[in-house]
């Protein structure tokens, strides 16, 4: 039994730690879960029920993969923890079920979570009951109805009371009496998509639901982060409890606020909490092509921590392309006075000389994963310091042709310039946090993971952790889908210039093209016969000719003109054909020699115009006038030609000029990060030249 004396110390002013022991609270007396008893059945009553939900899932809902829920649910080799997010929700349905087997409650009973709006401050135990592994529906006369995973209630009861008690507490804080608990015992198979409920349910009345183990003193932890400080190791010790120690000459923060108490319960809930569906952020699919969901494991959605680990994922875009993910703006000359010799995938590819030969389109995702973050730990004193809080950046091909490759296969296939970049971003990685506060605080996420998946795989039996459960998080709120972030980069090429690393860095450019699928169709196509020819490069696997297509074309053009350009679009095919259609009429900006000629070669055509109309009138002036023509209009149409024919000369010389510059470029439609416990790297290593030196560093500090 760990000890039950509350211990606060601090370090003296020159110790390099700081600690604070959050040594377990008291536990009242008489302390533990209430015993469940039988509750009473009708007669004959079935033992369980199915209720099936295999009518109500979306079935065109998309997966972190891309594939439809209704194919992914019904193929075996599809993971749990794709279709966990879909389908735990489905535990709605066994309030009603219950219901309709017993008879309707005398008075209504409300989902508890309905006290909790998504996104608003509220305690950690709640995400886990809107991820519906956990349901209940209370009165308000303090009748409460709870929905456990298990095939027995009392056992399920004894179980998952350590989490379930905090709502329980709640909810008899709020009425002021006794509670008379329900409880059923269900399974909710995927595959079959339905509920299994058991119909023997078990009761307990109780007014005070304590911890069954001595919990953590919050208060010390609330203490100890207030304190500020870089979160360096901890230490489970039999009299003190959960200790943790700190630099106090260094500082983590999230979004630019302070570490606290609350990421710490996200990250314990992540660890110990996530069912099938381990921690990570990802950027996926989405039904709209022009969309991107934003998928969360390990509960981190409307989190600091989910907040933080998305704003590094889509810092990704940066490296890809030069582009701010959030303010669209070109940020590499930012980035090169931090890193001289940062380059984006882009300008890299336009290095190559095969870049030409590439394939048009290349997926790819990123990500950062915790394989590097690692612990060093002593089982038998309990010690563990975190001895490198760093993820490693990698990148692999995705889509058509490596849907079942290995991860070996995907990063093989991915360009050069992609490789170059991550092998880059890993080598010089302080230099990438420097100069991006985002990567910076993936140091403090991994700091809070590597603690909490050290205590997962510690011997934590003789303490109440799930009392971080009970910790109020602040009000955060994560999106669930952004807009994809479409880009051209471009380079345009003097006549006769070598393509070099100071040209590109020079003369490259990259223009964000997502506000131009807001555009209506008529403003974008102009006029049917070029929204013809997109239909044309939609549909060329067909094999259609594109005159085929004018008649729709200036149907659909007719009726939809008004509408936006992504209402066009249903498929990534359609997405992909669009820029392709771009990709042949976009006049990219050249620098100021470049663009004087093209500047000369517009206003040369626009000349040639206005003198093709004066000779077409003059023409017909002496086709009306007959012979002989008139002498003065002979001699207007002679030096209207003879001024066409100089200026139609200059024009194609100047226009030779302008297409001497080359234009090359890319058209790029782009993560995710991993902070599956599985992958963090804890060793038990009592002669780690880094453990002994916490150890001393922390004896002093104590």
């Amino acid at each position: 039994m760990l000890g039950q004396r509350s211990v606060a110390r601090v370090a003296p002013v020159l110790a390099t730690l700081a600690l604070l022991a959050a040594a377990p609270a008291p536990a009242s007396a008489g302390s533990g879960a209430p015993r469940p008893r039988a509750a009473r059945t009708s007669a004959g009553a079935p033992a369980s029920i199915a209720v099936s939900y295999a009518e109500l899932i979306d079935p065109d809902a998309v997966t972190r993969t891309g594939r439809k829920l209704s194919a992914a649910v019904l193929d075996a080799g599809t993971p749990r923890s794709f279709l966990q997010p879909f389908l735990d929700a489905y535990s709605s349905l066994l309030p009603y079920a219950v219901e309709m087997v017993f008879g309707p409650d005398q008075e209504p009973r409300t989902d508890v979570l309905e006290r909790w709006p998504p996104g608003s401050p509220q305690p950690a135990w709640v995400a886990l009951f809107r991820g519906g592994r956990y349901r209940a529906a209370a009165d308000r006369k303090g009748r409460v109805r709870l929905f456990l995973p298990g095939t027995d209630a009392a056992a399920a009861w004894r179980e998952h009371y350590p989490v379930v008690r905090h709502c329980l507490a709640a909810l008899a804080a709020d009425v002021g009496a006794a509670l008379t608990v329900e409880i059923f015992a269900y399974r909710n198979d995927y595959r079959r998509r339905e509920l299994m409920l058991s119909l023997r349910p078990a009761t307990v009345t109780a007014a005070d639901f304590p911890p069954e183990r001595p919990p953590p003193d919050l208060a010390a932890l609330e203490e100890f982060f207030g304190r500020g400080g870089q979160l360096e190791g901890a230490q489970l010790d039999a009299a003190a409890g959960l200790v943790l120690f700190a630099r106090p000459d260094r500082r983590d923060s999230l979004g630019g606020e302070p570490v606290s108490l609350a990421d710490l319960a996200v990250a314990y809930r992540a660890a110990f909490h996530a069912g099938d569906n381990d921690a990570f952020v990802s950027l996926d699919p989405n039904a709209d092509p022009v969309l991107t969901s934003v998928n969360f494991g390990g509960t981190l959605e409307d989190t600091r921590i989910g907040a933080a680990v998305l704003a590094a994922d889509r810092r990704f875009k940066t490296v890809c392309t030069g582009l701010d993910p959030v303010t669209h703006r070109d940020v590499r000359a930012e980035i090169r006075r931090r890193i001289p010799e940062f380059m984006t995938n882009s300008e890299r590819g336009m290095l190559d000389p095969d870049a030409e030969q590439a394939e048009t389109w290349v997926s790819s995702r990123y990500w950062f994963y915790p394989e590097s973050v690692s612990v060093d730990a002593d089982p038998r004193d309990g010690f563990a310091v975190i001895t490198r809080p760093r993820f490693t950046a990698d990148a692999e091909r995705i889509g058509k042709g490596f849907e079942g490759a290995d991860g070996r296969r995907k990063r093989a296939a991915l360009p050069p310039s992609a490789r170059a970049n991550i092998r880059q971003l890993n080598e010089q990685y302080e230099r990438y946090a420097a100069a991006f506060p985002e990567i910076g605080d993936l140091a403090a996420v991994a700091r809070l993971m590597a603690v909490a998946t050290w205590l997962r795989r510690s011997d934590t039996s003789g303490l109440d952790l799930d009392a971080l459960l009970a910790v109020q998080l602040p009000a955060v709120s994560t999106p669930r889908t952004l807009e994809r972030i479409v880009t051209t980069e471009y380079l345009p090429i003097p006549p006769g210039a070598a393509i070099t690393g100071t040209l590109v860095r020079e003369q490259s450019g990259v223009l964000w093209l997502t506000p131009a699928l807001q555009q209506a169709v008529g403003e974008f196509f102009h006029d049917p016969q070029s929204f013809a020819a997109w239909l044309c490069t939609r549909d060329k696997a067909g094999r259609r000719a594109c005159g085929e297509y004018e008649a729709e074309a200036v149907a659909r053009f007719k009726d939809g003109r008004e509408a936006p350009v992504r209402s066009l679009l249903r498929t990534e095919r359609d997405l992909l054909s669009l820029l392709e259609f771009l990709s042949q009429r976009l006049a990219y900006p050249l620098p100021p020699a470049g663009e004087a000629e093209r500047a000369e070669q517009v206003a040369d055509r626009t000349r040639l115009g206005e003198l093709r109309a004066e000779l077409e009138r003059v023409r017909a002036e002496l086709v009306a006038a007959g012979e002989p023509a008139p002498a003065g209009l002979v001699a207007e149409r002679e030096d209207l030609e003879r001024r066409y024919g100089a200026i139609m000369k200059t024009y194609h010389e100047r226009g030779k000029a302008a297409a001497s510059w080359q234009t090359r470029s890319k058209f790029q439609v782009n993560g995710g990060i991993s902070l599956r416990p599985g992958e963090f790297t804890i060793r038990a290593d009592a002669r780690s030249a880094a453990l002994k030196d916490f150890k001393r560093r922390a004896e002093s500090a104590a």
